[in-house]
Formats: structure tokens, C-alpha cells, sequence
């Protein structure tokens, strides 16, 4: 585009419907003509009308605190009989009783660090996104004194304790490191590489609306794809298949073919053990049914597959740069326009909390 018509672009999509920011428009690469060739741009959104579609699908708000904490979502899932990764231990600081899974102190938290069978661990804030403050710990070195991650790194345990209890003091949890599927590892290695499901729940009953895969590569531990690296694949919904993978944003984004770090090759691939990841995104949003839009994370493991997160606000960003298509497509707006009459009825009737 000469710097005219950019800027006549730019500006048709920043007053449209989707209210881009510009490092939106850029990130999503709406300025490649090749890549978007044939498709709606306008039907794409940026942040500040994901809030608004939020709010519009959720409207019971009072709804969202069940996922916002990692630790009520992962309850209420496992109670309902879906498989979620275990609770290994809790940090939190001079709050409740003696627990064998609540660490109240660096002293209680140190000790249990210390402990060789605990290994190998996952950490993270109990409130935390986007894996900020997550950890991967492979195990304890009683010789040093250290924690030694996934990647080979290590670090003092009293210096991660001074970390954890200073950054965290209101929650920091520890799971088992889950092992995914031995086809991810042979991808990514001994990672996680979680699916991005997200469902709608009409009438009818939940829907299947997007989904994406997200690989870990380099040094990375969580599979978010805003860690540079990582790869985002676009997916097939009916069998799993990978479309194509993509790395990077904006001027950086690229299609690969293979792992940067295995060579695995991607034509043919496809998440395994499929048919589970969906049933279990579809059977989690029955359990629910107050929240009619939901984003999942699940990993596909040698068992069948886990529930990792769920969250009431999407980010939308990886279904459209994944598929190559807003998601203000007819199908979402029609879930929307109901959402939104389903909303006025709840709020006309006295918003009953039940």
C-alpha cells in the first residue's frame, strides 16, 4: 500500500465496528492485501470491543469470579467430574489454618521446595494471565541450595522464595508438571502445547465456535503465543488437522513448516486425541450455563486430555490471526444479538443472582 491508502485503510477499520487500535491493525497484519484477500477486515476486533462483547455474551458478571481464580475453576470442574491438573500446594501469606497444601510462610514454602519427591512442579499466580509469574521447576539441588528449571536454568531457592512471597503474598499456587501427549513431545519436547477453544452456548445447547493450537518453542515453558517464538496453529474443527502454523505478528509473522526446535514437520499433523479436547470444552461449558462465551485452554495428553484454564474474556487476537478472519462473522453476531435480548430480560426481571 503507498502511505495514502494505508492510512485510508487504517482508518476505515479504526471507526468501523471492530475500533481498531493501531498496533492492532499492525499486529493482525490487516495491511497485506495477499493475506486477506476476499476476507471482511471489518469483521475483525481490537480490545476495545472485545470489553464490550464481554459484557454482552457474560452478562452475569457475577459469573466471572469462578473463573478469574484458578482454584475455584479447577473445584468446580473436578466436582462435575473433568479432568483438571491437581493441586500440589498453595502460598499464601499469613492467611488460614494448618493445611498439608497451604503454605503460609517462606519458611513453610522453602521446606516444601526443598522436598525431592514433590518434583518435577508447575507454578503461578493464583490470579495470574498469560502465564506471567509461571514457572517451571524440574527439581531440587540439595548440593547448591537451587531450583533447576525445564530449560536447564537455575535459581537460589531463597532468592525465588524472596520472589514468590514479595510479588505474590495473596496467592501463588504449585501443580504437577502434567506430561503431555508423546506426539507433542516429540514436537515441542516435554511442554505443554495447549488448545484455545472457544465456546458459545445457544438454546441448543454449547457450540464449538474456534479453535487453535498453541506450541511452545525456544526456551519457553508456557505456550503462550505473545512469548517470541512460540507458534500458533490454525486448525481444522471437524478432525483436529493443522491448517497452518504461523510465528510472530505484524511485520514479523511468518508461516513455517516445521519446529523450529524438533524439525517435526507440520503437513498432516493434527491434535491428538481430538474428539476428547472438544467433549471436554463442550461438557465444561454445560457446567456453566450462566456464561455464554468461554475461552479454554486444554492439552491433549497420553490419557485423553486435561482442562489447564478457562476465562469468561477471551482474547480473540489468536482466533483471527490463527483462522485469517474476524470474528464478528454472521454466526457470532447472531450469538451476540441473542445474548444481548437475553441480557435486557435478566436485567428487566430484577437480575435475580441464581
Amino acid at each position: 500500500m503507498s502511505y495514502v491508502e494505508l492510512v485510508a485503510d487504517y482508518a476505515r477499520l479504526a471507526f468501523g465496528p471492530g475500533r481498531l487500535a493501531f498496533e492492532e491493525y499492525v499486529s493482525l497484519r490487516l495491511f497485506d492485501r495477499a493475506r486477506y484477500e476476499g476476507a471482511d477486515k471489518h469483521a475483525f476486533v481490537g480490545k476495545h470491543v472485545s470489553q464490550k462483547i464481554w459484557r454482552s455474551a457474560n452478562f452475569r458478571i457475577d459469573r466471572w469470579g469462578i473463573l478469574e481464580s484458578k482454584i475455584a475453576s479447577a473445584a468446580i470442574l473436578s466436582a462435575n467430574g473433568l479432568p483438571v491438573i491437581p493441586l500440589a500446594a498453595l502460598f499464601r501469606a499469613d492467611v488460614g489454618l494448618p493445611s498439608p497444601t497451604l503454605l503460609r510462610s517462606a519458611e513453610e514454602l522453602s521446606a516444601f521446595l526443598r522436598r525431592s519427591d514433590r518434583y518435577p512442579l508447575f507454578g503461578k499466580p493464583t490470579d495470574g494471565i498469560q502465564s506471567l509469574g509461571s514457572v517451571s521447576l524440574e527439581r531440587y539441588d540439595g548440593a547448591t541450595d537451587r531450583l533447576v528449571t525445564l530449560d536447564g536454568r537455575d535459581v537460589a531457592l531463597a532468592d525465588f522464595v524472596a520472589e514468590v512471597t514479595r510479588l505474590y503474598p495473596t496467592g501463588y499456587l504449585f501443580q504437577p508438571r502434567l506430561e503431555p501427549h508423546a506426539l507433542v513431545r516429540q514436537i515441542c519436547g516435554n511442554r505443554l502445547a495447549t488448545v484455545r477453544v472457544l465456546t458459545i452456548l445457544e438454546e441448543a445447547g454449547p457450540r464449538i465456535l474456534r479453535a487453535s493450537w498453541k506450541l511452545p518453542a525456544g526456551r519457553h515453558a508456557a505456550d503462550n503465543f505473545w512469548r517470541s517464538g512460540n507458534l500458533l496453529a490454525q486448525l481444522d474443527a471437524r478432525d483436529g488437522r493443522v491448517l497452518r502454523v504461523l510465528r510472530g505478528t505484524g511485520l514479523d509473522l511468518r508461516e513455517v513448516s516445521q519446529h523450529p526446535d524438533s524439525a517435526y514437520p507440520f503437513a498432516g499433523l493434527a491434535v491428538p486425541n481430538w474428539p476428547v479436547v472438544l467433549r471436554l470444552a463442550l461438557e465444561g461449558a454445560k457446567v456453566l450455563p450462566r456464561l455464554g462465551l468461554i475461552g479454554w485452554d486444554i492439552a491433549p495428553t497420553d490419557a485423553g486430555a486435561v482442562i489447564v484454564e478457562m476465562n469468561a474474556t477471551p482474547d480473540f487476537v489468536l482466533a483471527q490471526l490463527a483462522d485469517g478472519r474476524g470474528i464478528l462473522d454472521a454466526e457470532f453476531c447472531s450469538f451476540l444479538a441473542e445474548r444481548r435480548r437475553l441480557g435486557k430480560e435478566w436485567l428487566r426481571n430484577g437480575s435475580p443472582l441464581v
